[in-house]
Formats: C-alpha cells, structure tokens, sequence
C-alpha cells in the first residue's frame, strides 16, 4: 500500500514480493545489488488484522525477523542509508501515549506480541549497526495507516478496509452490521499523507533523528469511525456496536511536530471518501 502511494510521487526502484523473497538473504543480496541504490526505504512486512494474528504467531515472527535482517544487513555491510517503516503498534500495551524512546518498555498488545517483537528488533539491529559502524539510520512508526491498495478481503484486513467491505456487503444483503471496541480511540492516516511524509525525510539531509512517531494529530473512536464509513458508502441499516470501557490506543508525536510543524493532514472523512472512490472503482470488495 504505502509503494504504491510512493511511487505517485518519488521516482527509484519499487521491490515488490513477486521480485525477490527478502526471506532469502542470498536472493536479497543479489537483487539489491542488481538495483545499486543510493538509499533504502524498507517498507516490507508481513502483516495482517487481530485475527489473522492470534492464527499464525510463530509465521508472522519469523517472516518478519527474516525480512527485516536481510535488509538491514545489507544496507550495514553495504554503507547504504536506511529509511525503515515499522509500525505504531509494537509499543508497549501499557503504556497511554508512548514516546520514541520508550519502545521497550513492556510488553505489546496480547493479539500481536509476535509481530511487535519482530518488528522492535528493527531497532535494536539498526542501532547495534550505529554504535559498531556509525550506520546511518531512521525508523518511522506509523498509526493506522489506511487507503487503496490496502487489504480488502479476509482476515488481514485492518480497521478502515474492512468496514468499508463490510457496510458494501451489508447493504446487499440487508444485514447488520456489528463492529466491537467501539470505544477505542486511535489514530488514522490516510496512506498519501505517509508517502510524502517518507519523501520528505528521505531529501531531508542531516535528520539526525533514528527514530520518530507519525501520526494524524487527531484520535477518532472506532464508533465515530464506523458512523463516518456508514455516511460515506450509504449504508442506513442498523451498527451492532459491542462498546467496552473507553480506551486509548495512540502515540506522541511532538518531535513530528517540531520536525513538521506545516505538515497538513488529510481528514479522516476525506480520506475515507477518497478510499471509498478507489474501493468502488476496483471493486477491491468484490461488489
């Protein structure tokens, strides 16, 4: 999702999954080199929603810690810069607005532990790199990304995307729909906002920063997020909510701020029309 959102707006070699098994570090080796690049922005993963999760621990660590080490060894060993996407949500669970250097200060959410150990050793490696070598590295922890080309069908899908198929598909058949945690707030950005964040950072020279949050400023709860979805694809029928007690699942970003203090966010409504628009264009919800 954010490559595709990338190359609209920055030029370079786009890697994608039918290319090379970044599992494979002689495969990753060899196609990096064939691409001789200047910088790397490290956007593989393997991912997917809280039930698709709880279902495959043990791949999504190791997929992830196989990606992740093959690409980051190549960018140390090579002297390659590093721009490498994780995620907001490999914070720890405890903690109410987490700033960046409080990534390993407790365990993740429950569902995800797997994935979010995998993904923190992004930063331990880049950082064992940089105190050994002076490697010259940043990571960025995004919230809730959302958009086209995300997952639209299936268990991998997150949050936004599989709302939006839901309510699609509920209208067809005339049937509930029924949306748990609608009391959780989060963060969510659309993916275009992302993209031109990465490009940015990239031409910035002398960042000096390894790690930074990025985020849309404002938190919306699942229910307020749900009532958004329902306006935008015209669905009336009745939302089913499950609303436990009131809960925050967000990230500090005032070193974004200060970085960025001019950056202008989609809104949330905007974003989910544009991403409606694309949904319905492509049929990505099979109607």
């Amino acid at each position: 999702m954010v490559g595709r959102s990338l190359s609209k707006i920055m030029d370079g070699k786009y890697l994608g999954s039918k290319d090379c098994d970044l599992r494979d570090e002689k495969a990753t080796f060899e196609y990096l080199d064939s691409c001789e690049p200047e910088h790397i922005i490290h956007l593989a993963c393997d991912f997917g929603g809280s039930t698709s999760h709880s279902e495959n621990y043990y791949s999504y660590y190791i997929n992830n810690v196989l990606i992740n080490t093959n690409v980051i060894h190549y960018c140390v060993i090579n002297n390659i810069p590093l721009l490498a996407v994780s995620s907001a949500a490999v914070y720890p669970a405890n903690k109410l607005k987490p700033t960046e250097g409080t990534l390993h200060d407790g365990r993740p959410l429950w569902y995800s532990y797997s994935y979010a150990f995998a993904k923190r050793m992004i930063e331990v490696q880049c950082r064992a790199a940089k105190d050994q070598y002076g490697f010259d590295y940043t990571i960025v922890y995004p919230a809730n990304l959302y958009g086209p080309f995300s997952e639209y069908n299936g268990t991998k899908s997150h949050l936004i995307p599989s709302l939006i198929c839901k309510m699609l598909l509920a209208k067809q058949s005339k049937e509930d729909v029924f949306i748990n945690n609608t009391s959780c707030h989060r963060q969510f950005m659309y993916v275009d906002d992302f993209a031109k964040i990465l490009t940015q950072l990239i031409k910035m020279p002398n960042r000096n920063v390894s790690d930074l949050n990025i985020a849309y400023p404002t938190s919306h709860s699942v229910g307020e997020v749900a009532a958004i979805i329902a306006e935008v694809t015209g669905y009336t029928d009745k939302i089913q909510s499950v609303s436990e007690p009131t809960s925050f699942s967000l990230i500090d970003t005032d070193r974004f701020s200060e970085m960025f203090p001019d950056f202008e966010f989609t809104n949330l409504k905007d974003g989910i029309k544009k991403t409606y628009d694309w949904v319905k264009e492509k049929m990505a919800c099979g109607v």
